[in-house]
């Protein structure tokens, strides 16, 4: 998912790499040997698949130079692996061969790390108010922050759609708390926004709940996904 728009319809091949700038570190004691440190981290993502002017190409032109979240999953279901964070499509590419499908590539830089979590809420169509299911995550330490992704890919006019994240101590959550409230969504507006909270919480299970409020025919595709971090 890239800010508002799911290519995965169009990707058949992304490749995530963090790297560390390597800096020397060797001294008087490293006995003859070069003893190395690990500087700045950065993080790339790779996206090649399919063109296609509505989802990967006009994603490409909406972030391309410019900072965008952007979510990598296993599979969109609740408690798959999910990689999130914030960064700019640096390059982009396109290839029109003749008699072959038209081809298309973009890579990413991450800006403030990457967070590695789990999908909590798969990108589902609503139109009424309702909750999520749960998902036992885990706690948050008092030296952990809890970090929240919001993608809404489609939204309806003269509606309203507010997004949180709950958590509680048991699956069927007798006694719910608010942890984290996106940015409310008005209107035909798609986007995207990440939040944090910090610990210490000591509740280990997670859901979404959302309202949603209009004239009638609401509707609303969103995915939430969540990260417990140290930093």
């Amino acid at each position: 998912w890239l800010h508002s728009y799911d290519v995965s319809g169009e990707a058949n091949n992304i490749t995530l790499n963090g790297t560390a700038a390597e800096l020397d570190a060797t001294n008087m004691n490293s006995a003859g040997w070069r003893e190395k440190r690990a500087g700045i981290k950065e993080a790339e993502a790779s996206v090649a698949g399919f063109y296609d002017a509505a989802s990967l190409d006009a994603a490409a032109d909406a972030l391309h130079g410019t900072n965008g979240i952007q979510t990598y999953a296993v599979d969109d279901i609740a408690g798959s692996v999910a990689y999130f964070g914030t960064g700019p499509i640096l390059t982009v590419e396109r290839g029109f061969p003749v008699g072959e499908m038209a081809t298309m590539s973009v890579t990413a830089k991450a800006t403030g790390g990457v967070r590695r979590g789990a999908i909590l809420f798969p990108k589902t169509t609503a139109t009424a108010t309702a909750n999520g299911a749960a998902l036992q995550h885990g706690a948050v330490s008092a030296s952990q922050t809890l970090w929240a992704c919001l993608h809404v890919f489609s939204a309806s006019a003269g509606d309203t759609l507010d997004v949180v994240v709950a958590s509680d101590t048991a699956s069927n959550f007798p006694s719910t708390t608010s942890r984290i409230a996106f940015t409310q969504i008005a209107g035909a507006v798609t986007g995207s926004e990440i939040k944090s909270l910090a610990g210490a919480i000591t509740d280990d299970y997670w859901r979404v709940q959302y309202t949603i409020a209009g004239n009638g025919s609401e509707s609303f595709s969103f995915a939430v996904s969540i990260a417990i971090c140290t930093t």
